[in-house]
C-alpha cells in the first residue's frame, strides 16, 4: 500500500510582500484539511518566497515532481 502525505504549497511573488503570507496560507490549508478529515500532521510543506511565477527554477517544479 502506497503511503501518501498531504502536500501544502504556498507562495508569495514579490519581495514587497510579507513572509507571513506563507504562514497564513499554510494555516488556512491546514484548517481546510482538518475540516475535510485529512490528517495534516505529516504534511510536506513547500514555500516559495518572493519568486516570480515566470522563473523556471522556483520550488514549484519540486511540487510537480512530487505530484507525479
Amino acid at each position: 500500500m502506497l503511503h501518501r502525505k498531504p502536500l501544502i504549497y504556498t507562495r508569495y511573488s514579490s519581495d514587497m510582500q510579507s513572509d507571513k503570507s506563507n504562514d497564513d496560507q499554510e494555516r488556512e490549508v491546514r484548517q481546510l484539511f482538518r475540516k475535510l478529515g485529512i490528517n495534516d500532521k505529516d504534511a510536506l510543506v513547500i514555500h516559495d518566497r518572493a519568486e516570480s511565477g515566470t522563473k523556471s527554477d522556483r520550488r514549484f517544479k519540486q511540487v510537480l515532481e512530487l505530484v507525479k
